[in-house]
């Protein structure tokens, strides 16, 4: 498959979503939303992640989408779950990928050459302009990577926003990051 006239690596294989784990999923994520303390919801939160989302992630994704098309989760909150579930799928698209490596290791080139790196990065607004445009170049890149896996799973909608409004894509993620608050 091409991005860009560049060919990117297809893995992994989307698996069928197990039933009994799309129902867990779900249950841990409508128990999350109704909880009130932090300490509760970083427990249930790991919880969540103890189905191994990122083992299962064909169950995670339906889970997702099960409880939107019921209305029980938002758009947001869909968008923010999806965006976390597939997290592992998106840095791996772009770790294997291997326009996304050219780009980093260039942004590294001109990091050391500057100085800064991972433990001290460009103070923000002083970032020298090849570097400005290897990031946005990267972005682009990880955001269409992105989309194709988005794609994969069924989520035009996620897929068309990442690509066109990468702005509005991570609004909507933000704003569902508080999912299950505004329902009290």
């Amino acid at each position: 498959m091409l991005i860009e006239g560049k060919a990117i690596n297809a893995s992994p294989v989307l698996g069928a979503p197990d039933p009994r784990n799309v129902a867990l999923i779900a249950e841990r994520i409508l128990a999350y939303a109704s909880l009130e303390t932090w300490t509760e919801m970083i427990r249930q939160w790991s919880m969540i992640g103890d189905t191994s989302p990122t083992e299962d992630t064909a169950s995670a994704v339906a889970a997702v989408q099960g409880l939107r098309s019921v209305g029980a989760v938002s758009e947001a909150e869909a968008a923010f779950l999806l965006d976390r579930f597939l997290y592992v799928t998106f840095l791996t698209a772009c770790e294997a990928d291997r326009e996304c490596q050219r780009l980093y290791r260039s942004m590294e080139s001109i990091e050391r050459a500057h100085g800064v790196g991972v433990e001290r990065p460009f103070t923000p607004g002083e970032e020298p302009f090849e570097w400005k445009l290897l990031d946005a170049q990267l972005d682009r890149r990880a955001n269409r990577l992105a989309a194709l896996w988005l794609r994969r799973y069924g989520e035009h909608r996620l897929a068309n926003l990442i690509l066109e409004r990468p702005e509005e894509y991570e609004r909507l993620v933000d704003e569902g990051m508080s999912w299950g608050r505004d329902r009290r």
